[in-house]
């Protein structure tokens, strides 16, 4: 083998590590969770990515105010709807081992990436009935319906 022909296997042989690397730091980001999604993308609509503003998890005193809990869990919400009074808040705990994320499916609301104990909240200023989703699932959905 020539020294063009080494330099191009060794280049070939590079490229192959680096999307090895690639794969493996996305699934280690995504905590080797299966995303749930359908293999035939037209068998359930996925909704859309949020492009909204983002509200930081709570902490401190802002927590014991709102009431009341949604356990994320790996796989659902629980309890999976809540009913609450205008201008109440919700607090979103992630009880799970994997990170989740709560996003409202109408853009009114969107919590960080939450890591298990994390908690996210948000206080429904207007009545009506809100769904909302695990944007790192989306096969996990819920519902807030305010009076």
């Amino acid at each position: 083998m020539n020294e063009n022909n080494k330099k191009m296997v060794l280049a070939g042989a590079g490229v192959v590590v680096v999307l090895i690397l690639v794969v493996w730091g996305i699934m280690a980001l995504r905590g080797g969770q299966q995303t749930n999604q359908p293999s035939n993308p037209t068998a359930a609509a996925v909704p859309a990515p949020y492009t909204g503003p983002v509200q930081a998890p709570l902490s401190g005193t802002d927590l014991a105010k709102a009431s009341p809990d949604v356990s994320i869990n790996d796989g659902s919400f629980s309890p999976g709807s809540v009913t609450i009074k205008q201008g109440d808040r919700v607090i979103w705990v992630n009880k799970g081992t994997n990170v989740h994320a709560v996003t409202s499916d109408g853009g009114l609301f969107q919590s960080l990436i939450l890591n298990p104990g994390q908690r996210y909240q948000f206080t429904f200023t207007v009545k009506g009935t809100f769904t909302y989703h695990d944007s790192t699932n989306t096969g996990m959905t819920g519902t807030v319906i305010v009076q």
